[in-house]
């Protein structure tokens, strides 16, 4: 056990490396340069670390975009998870629309799996789930009849996200 997370560290350090030093696009880039440096993992392994340190997608001010690494990582702490949904909101919404208890997200092609993460982390609790295609997020909310849940979190993701 402790050689795995010996290794597992080692991988962490040098995918900080790896992303810090060059700009990466893609997991399979990220796995390929992990092997040119001695490490075998999957496409698996790459999304699980990522995750855990809290890596995004970052945009060059266009339409290209890399792999960042958060300043710091969100492990449990709501604050942080909630920043971190603001700023994506922020750069890939485009519009929010709400029909009984359904939040609609619009945002950038390829951007929706982004904001239904930082939803998901977000463990908000009139959250029941998320469901991202390519540039829409479906939001799945409590129905409740005396208590507009869906209009509320609609009307504060828009804030968050600089629509309104």
């Amino acid at each position: 056990m402790t050689g795995n997370r010996e290794e597992k560290e080692k991988r962490h350090e040098l995918i900080a490396d790896l992303i810090s030093n060059n700009k990466i696009s893609t997991q399979l880039r990220l796995v390929q340069l992990l092997e040119q440096h001695g490490m075998k993992v999957t496409q698996a392994t790459v999304s699980r670390d990522m995750k855990e340190m809290g890596i995004y997608t970052n945009r060059d001010g266009g339409t290209k975009s890399h792999y960042a690494i958060s300043e710091t990582p969100e492990i449990a702490n709501p604050g942080i998870q909630r920043e971190q949904l603001k700023r994506v909101l922020k750069e890939w919404t485009f519009d929010i629309v709400v029909s009984s208890n359904l939040v609609i997200i619009k945002t950038s092609p390829g951007s929706a799996h982004v904001i239904a993460s930082a939803l998901d982390r977000s463990e908000q609790p009139e959250i029941l789930a998320t469901l991202a295609g390519d540039d829409t997020v479906f939001v799945v909310v409590e129905e409740k009849v005396k208590n507009p849940i869906a209009q509320s979190l609609g009307k504060e993701l828009k804030n968050m996200a600089g629509l309104t």
